[in-house]
């Protein structure tokens, strides 16, 4: 390679290598910007539902407020990122879930189902089954399911009506948004392997698997009891909350 060949062949790889590096800072420039936009949609968000009123609370304990505060923080992140494939992914379930716990007449079914309401109206009018599977569903795009289901009605039926039970224990474990409410409601003194660990452990690692899917769930039982009843179970609530979302009193 003669002096001028050799001089080109330098020239070539100084432009590819300020080529290259424009290109990194231009990448790292969008990744910062669209940070910043992330970070100011959260907050623009969390204003939103920061000041969010909890109707009839004046009816209710102090706690109640506690527990409607935790709400609030669920809801912000799920109006952030439900069912948007880039930030409701696996890496991002925690605080999906959302874990009411105390005795009756803290207000944890009021607040839990005025969560679950305001989290439908968040939801986009259409969600990519692709994304989110649903076998009953030809289309590509559908409306995003939300039910209530009362952990009583579900116990009562797997004694009384076999085809109610089924219906119930699927709609519980495919709901893209649940409220699963007051479990452990059959007694203060039950025997905690009466009331449907299996159920319970088929529910929450169904939703556990299927991106951790949105739960809000109320119960008379502690996580200490749950977890006297199963540590599967434990490791699900765990896993899916944060001290923010999992309030007990």
């Amino acid at each position: 390679m003669n002096t001028t060949e050799t001089e080109d062949f330098t020239d070539a790889e100084e432009t590819l290598r300020r080529i290259t590096a424009q290109i990194l800072l231009d990448a790292a420039s969008e990744a910062e910007t669209a940070k910043i936009d992330l970070e100011a949609k959260k907050a623009q968000i969390w204003t939103k539902y920061r000041v969010l009123p909890l109707k009839g609370s004046e009816d209710f304990r102090p706690t109640t407020r506690i527990m409607w505060n935790a709400c609030r923080k669920w809801l912000t992140r799920f109006a952030f990122c439900a069912f948007n494939p880039e930030l409701d992914d696996a890496e991002e379930m925690k605080a999906k879930w959302l874990w009411l716990a105390g005795s009756s007449g803290q207000g944890k079914t009021h607040c839990a189902l005025q969560a679950v309401l305001q989290a439908e109206r968040a939801a986009p009018r259409r969600i990519n089954c692709r994304v989110y599977p649903d076998p009953d569903s030809p289309y590509d795009f559908r409306q995003a399911s939300c039910h209530v289901v009362k952990w009583f009605d579900l116990r009562r039926a797997a004694t009384t009506n076999r085809e109610e039970y089924a219906r119930l224990l699927h709609t519980a474990c495919t709901a893209d948004i649940l409220l699963l409410d007051d479990i452990g409601c059959e007694s203060a003194s039950a025997i905690m392997a009466d009331w449907g660990a299996t159920d319970l452990e088929a529910i929450f690692d169904a939703r556990f698997r299927n991106r951790g899917m949105w739960t809000v769930v109320t119960s008379q039982k502690t996580m200490e009891q749950i977890g006297q009843l199963s540590k599967r179970l434990l490791s699900r609530i765990d896993t899916m909350t944060t001290t923010k979302t999992r309030i007990e009193y």
